[in-house]
Parts: C-alpha cells; sequence; structure tokens
C-alpha cells in the first residue's frame, strides 16, 4: 500500500472478498474496507471453446486479503492454460498491469487497460496484476493462477485396506464369504475343516474375530444376510438361519440349492426336489416353477433400488448360471410381486459369480462447473462362459436395462487380479479436515482485518460461499477375497472409490 488502509476508512466503499479453496480449509466471505477502486471486484476468463466449454462460467474466488484469484473448482485434468483471455473488473482503477512469467527472462508486462484482449499464458505459474487506484493513493497486488487438476478426478482408485488379509483365525483361508446383515458385516473362513467367523460394524473394521464350531457342515460360499438374520446352507441341502450374528443356527427348509439374497426381510433362493427346480422364498413358503431363462446359481448379491417409476423397492441380480449351464448376460428384477428379466443391452460377456454394487459417477455442469453424483451400477470379475475371468468393470446407468463398458478411468486394468466369488459392499464414510484449522484460519483473519472491517457468513449465487466445510460423505467400494484362476482363495481386501469424492467440497 502507498498508505495505509485505515487512512482511508472514511472514505471507502464496504468490498466484498471471497476465499474458498479445495486444498485448504474453507473460510466464509469477508467484507473489509479500502479504496474499492484499487480493489479487483470480478475475475473471469473470456469464452474459447477450443479451449473448453463454457470456459468464461468459471468461478474465480478473490481473496483481497492475501491478494490471490484462483478457481477453487480446477478445470478438468489436461486443460491448456496457455492462450487465455481475462477480463477483469475494477471500481474505475487509474492503472490495471499484468505481469506475465516467462522462461529463464523477465517478466513481460502488459497494460491491461490498453490491451483487454490479450492473451495470457498461465502455464508457467501466477500471473500478477497491479492494481493502482483512481486517486494514486492505493495500491494493491494479486497473483492469478488458473488450477487444473493434476490428476484424473473420476478415475477408480484403488487400495488394500491398511495392506490387510481377511479376517480371520487362518493364515491362509481355504474358502471365504462376506455378508451384510443389517449393519454388520460377517466373514466367514475355512481352513482344515476349521472355521472362523469375524464381525464388524465397518467394512474396513475394526473386526472381531472368532471360532465358529457349528453343528452341520456349512456350505461356507452360501452365507448371506437378510437386515434381520444370517442364512446359510449345509452340504447336504438344508437352509439355516442366525437372528443372533452367526451365534447359534437353526435348519428352517430342506432341498435348498442356492440363496440369491434377500428382498427386505424375505430371501429367495432356488429348491431342486423330485428332479424340478422351484423359486422359493423363507420366510413364507412360496414356491414357482424355475423358468430355464433364470439362473439357479453364480448370481451377483442382490442389490436394492427404490425409484420413481416403482411405488415399491425392486431387488436386481445380475449375471448368473442356468440348470442347463448357460450363463446369464443381464439383470432379472424383483418388485415385490413377479420376477422380470429387464435388460435390453447386455454386458458384452455373460458372467457369473461376478461383483455388482450401486455407485455412482460424478457429473459436472459446465455451466456452473458444480460437480454432483449419478447413481449408476457397477458389474466388475465373475467367470465367462469360456472359464477366463473378467477383467472389465461394465456401467448401468438405469438399473439394469442397459449395460455398457465403463470409461476408461474406471476400468481396473490389472490393478486388482481378476477374481470370481468375490463380494462387494458399498460403505459411505465420514471424511473430516482438521476443525481446528479451520478456526483458527478464520481467527487468522479476523485479526487481521481493517479497524471497522467485519467477517460476515452467506450464501448467494455470486460467491458459492457458505460456512466452512469441515466433514463430508464419500462412498468406497469394499471387495472382499474371491477366486482366482486355480481357484485359490484370495485372501485380500481391496478398497475403490472415484478420487473426486474423497476431495473436499467446497460448498
Amino acid at each position: 500500500m502507498i498508505k495505509k488502509i485505515t487512512k482511508v476508512l472514511a472514505t471507502t466503499a464496504l468490498t466484498v472478498g471471497v476465499i474458498a479453496c479445495n486444498s485448504e480449509a474453507d473460510v466464509t466471505d469477508i467484507i473489509y474496507a479500502t479504496d474499492s477502486s484499487a480493489l479487483i471486484s470480478s475475475f473471469s476468463l473470456e469464452a474459447n471453446e477450443d479451449i473448453l466449454d463454457n470456459l468464461d462460467s468459471v468461478f474465480f474466488s478473490i481473496d483481497a486479503v492475501n491478494g490471490r484469484i484462483y478457481n477453487a473448482d480446477s478445470l478438468p485434468y489436461g486443460t491448456r492454460v496457455t492462450g487465455l483471455v481475462p477480463v477483469i473488473s475494477t471500481d474505475n482503477a487509474r492503472i490495471v498491469e499484468l505481469s506475465i512469467p516467462r522462461a529463464n527472462n523477465t517478466d513481460t508486462i502488459v497494460d491491461y487497460l490498453s490491451n483487454t484482449t490479450d492473451s495470457v499464458n498461465f502455464s508457467r505459474g501466477p500471473v500478477k496484476v497491479r492494481v493502482v487506484s483512481y486517486d494514486g493513493l492505493c495500491e494493491r497486488t494479486y497473483q492469478v493462477s488458473v488450477n487444473v487438476h493434476q490428476v484424473k478426478p473420476d478415475t477408480l482408485v484403488w487400495d488394500r485396506v491398511g495392506q490387510s488379509n481377511l479376517p480371520s483365525l487362518f493364515i491362509v483361508p481355504a474358502q471365504q464369504r462376506t455378508a451384510q446383515s443389517g449393519d454388520r458385516y460377517y466373514c466367514l473362513t475355512t481352513s482344515d475343516g476349521k472355521y472362523s467367523l469375524a464381525k464388524a460394524d465397518d467394512p474396513a473394521g475394526p473386526w472381531t474375530v472368532g471360532e465358529f464350531k457349528p453343528t452341520f457342515t456349512p456350505d461356507v460360499e452360501s452365507m448371506t444376510g437378510t437386515p434381520d438374520a444370517l442364512y446359510i446352507l449345509s452340504t447336504d441341502n438344508k437352509l439355516y438361519r442366525s437372528i443372533n450374528g452367526g451365534d447359534s443356527w437353526t435348519a428352517v427348509a430342506d432341498d435348498w440349492k442356492y440363496i440369491y439374497g434377500g428382498y427386505g426381510t424375505t430371501l429367495w433362493g432356488a429348491r431342486y426336489a423330485d428332479g424340478r427346480w422351484y423359486r422359493v422364498t423363507y420366510p413364507g413358503g412360496k414356491q414357482e416353477d424355475m423358468p430355464s431363462a433364470f439362473p439357479v446359481s453364480g448370481t451377483s448379491l442382490p442389490i436394492t433400488y427404490t425409484y420413481e417409476m416403482s411405488d415399491t423397492p425392486q431387488m436386481l441380480i445380475t449375471g448368473g448360471r442356468r440348470a442347463d449351464g448357460s450363463l446369464v448376460a443381464g439383470t432379472w428384477g424383483y418388485d415385490g410381486n413377479s420376477w422380470q428379466y429387464l435388460t435390453q443391452q447386455p454386458l458384452d460377456y455373460a458372467l457369473s459369480d461376478a461383483v455388482v454394487v450401486p455407485y455412482f459417477v460424478s457429473k459436472v455442469n459446465t455451466n456452473t462447473w458444480k460437480a454432483s453424483r449419478s447413481s449408476v451400477i457397477l458389474a466388475m470379475f465373475g467367470s465367462r462362459a469360456n472359464g477366463t475371468l473378467n477383467d472389465t468393470v461394465y456401467l448401468s446407468p438405469d438399473m439394469g436395462i442397459n449395460w455398457v463398458k465403463a470409461p476408461e478411468q474406471m476400468q481396473i486394468s490389472g490393478k486388482i487380479p481378476a477374481r470370481a466369488k468375490a463380494q462387494g459392499f458399498v460403505a459411505e464414510q465420514t471424511l473430516s479436515v482438521d476443525s481446528k484449522a479451520v478456526a483458527s484460519f478464520r481467527d487468522t483473519y479476523m485479526a487481521r482485518l481493517p479497524i471497522g472491517a467485519r467477517w460476515i457468513e452467506y450464501n448467494d449465487s455470486k460467491s458459492r460461499v457458505i460456512k466452512p466445510v469441515t466433514t463430508w460423505e464419500c462412498p468406497y467400494i469394499y471387495i472382499f477375497g474371491g477366486a482366482g484362476a486355480d481357484n485359490q482363495t484370495y485372501n485380500t481386501i481391496w478398497r475403490g472409490v472415484i478420487r473426486r469424492f474423497t476431495f473436499k467440497p467446497l460448498y
């Protein structure tokens, strides 16, 4: 400043400065006083469809306290930041001067007021903008950055959960099955005729691991949960039920060969008796002839959707093996009354024992540059009809009606070995920033405001900033176990997430 701000307070107007950033603690808007003609009141970029659609709508935050201007919502990965034309507004400033960095040379100085259509190269770091008030008494210098994502934000990334193995008493389980009942997760493993049952409230753990001593011989890979119970088949085709988290089991039905899963608290399965296949339920004892096109084993775990076109929830199962040995390439749905084959555009390959989970993709509104979630179903892994393992991720935007190959950034691409018989779950988990850091950030700015200035919190269409975001929900995919081409169980838990969902929301 040429003169201290406090000396010109009597003649100044209140001006808004917005502070928001995706990599720092967000703070709310600041109102402070200074000579408004030395301040930049708005900053944007001129439209250029060769660079990016709706480039002129990208929102730039102005931090007049620190002298920074930047787009908190970073531009898409790979966006070119050369040849950009800035659009700068001030309140009748006398000088607006740009200092543009050059490689191994002095900055290029441009008189913006005389050259408003000149393009600027932002690729060599922040561009400085010097603003001098109309009366020449006040001066401000800003650093302008055009932020671009350094990673592809819509990539589906994977990691081993704490580098952990399956929760088990056994170092190398021979078989495994993980199920969800209510809000709890259960992982059953076996080795050398012994059994282990682990329990957790979160698929990431911590797990309580104990010995499981059934009074029957369980078919480990059949264990399934409904909101009120666990179910499992025995090797002699009896259906067992537990209402106390697997501590005790009761036989409730005979001749069950397969469990599809629960529609609410009603369990659906396949029964084989007198040389015929039936679809059956427990409780209720409903039994109906099995259509030849319906799978009798190898389906995905069921997922349940509630959507506008239906008054009741829809239970969906994808893939599977029919009684004649052929595989299914689409999705069956049950609406509480009847089963229907839903798929119009099937998977590229029919699959059995695939992982199918309800998930989201992000959509960016290029008018507002705000990202939002859109519900999809993902299908991955599983066995093809020729016995090879699937390594392609498929996506359905309409609950199994149409299946397409997911975008390249969502493909597994060797990050996880292909497998079948794995189980997948999606859990929303709370991510957070340090709330103390937010308070400290706020207190720092309060201390640095000029005399008579004040901090306010508000929300309007211009600022797009409200109270600081300290926590948000992030959906993670958990993949338990599975078996490779040699039918050996993978002793692993993998976690996947769309990278963008881990970014702290700006508002």
